[in-house]
């Protein structure tokens, strides 16, 4: 499993490393992340779910813009 995968699914959403870790991992590290956390339930990973897809629509607005 990729660092920043394992990142996003075991630590909490309100980390600063988990924050740090998303900004770094790439879109297809974040999808892979969701994907595995999605598999696991929501409960106890909504949060860090939430947060995941709130990146991805942030970089896809940028992609719109520039």
């Amino acid at each position: 499993m990729d660092h920043n995968i394992s990142w996003l699914t075991t630590v909490p959403a309100t980390d600063v490393n988990f924050k740090s870790h998303l900004k770094m991992a790439t879109t297809e590290e974040i999808k892979e992340a969701i994907s595995i956390m999605d598999g696991q339930g929501r409960k106890g990973n909504a949060s860090r779910i939430t947060a995941c897809e709130r990146e991805l629509r942030k970089r896809d607005r940028r992609r719109k813009v520039v």
